[in-house]
């Protein structure tokens, strides 16, 4: 029931408006874990510190346990649970329709929210372990959080686009923010606090 009411209050009235929403989840898909993968871990210590190719590759390695860990899981719940996404519920083939039915595969989890809900904090690991923009907490802090609202929206934007039940939302979060930040955390970064990270509020 929960579910239900949720998507009614946020979901487009127009199919327009929901494919809108759901153009605008893809780009900040692409965009949170790009920034995450490509700009922080490769560009930021091969343009601004003397090359550091060690610290690009192993930043690189660890991105890739965690969003592959997670894409994994994702299709994991997907093929197991199989649960039917929101536009099939009350769809219509009849011409014209408001809701009309597309078949979009499996929802639960959202995919999308799991991904960007990994790279995030993914980032915020890094810059919790490592001084990327120096030892001053600002830049990192924003970058953090600038990430992290970002999946906040996907969350909202797939829900609005009626691709993803609330539910499916919110596991997506937990899943790819416990794996994005509690797999390098757990594995690589524990021990490799600095102070650049107060706003974390990590101490050594």
């Amino acid at each position: 029931p929960v579910d239900v009411e949720v998507r009614d209050a946020l979901r487009a009235r127009s199919q327009e408006g929901r494919d809108r929403a759901a153009v605008v989840s893809h780009i900040l898909w692409y965009t949170n874990q790009f920034y995450t993968v490509v700009i922080d871990s490769i560009v930021v210590p091969l343009a601004f510190d003397d090359g550091n190719f060690d610290v690009a590759w192993q930043m690189t390695m660890i991105n890739w346990q965690a969003l592959g860990l997670t894409g994994i899981v994702t299709r994991l719940a997907h093929h197991s649970a199989g649960r039917a996404r929101p536009s099939t519920h009350g769809c219509s083939d009849a011409p014209g329709s408001t809701n009309p039915c597309r078949s979009g595969g499996p929802g639960f989890f959202a995919g999308h929210v799991a991904m960007t809900s990994a790279g995030a904090p993914l980032a915020c690991a890094h810059h919790a372990a490592l001084p990327l923009y120096g030892y001053w907490a600002v830049p990192g802090a924003v970058t953090c959080g600038t990430l992290i609202a970002g999946a906040a929206a996907v969350g909202v934007l797939r829900t609005r686009a009626d691709k993803h039940w609330m539910t499916d939302v919110i596991v997506g979060h937990i899943v790819g923010g416990g794996i994005g930040f509690g797999l390098p955390w757990l594995l690589h970064y524990q021990h490799r606090v600095t102070p650049d990270l107060a706003f974390l509020g990590v101490s050594q």
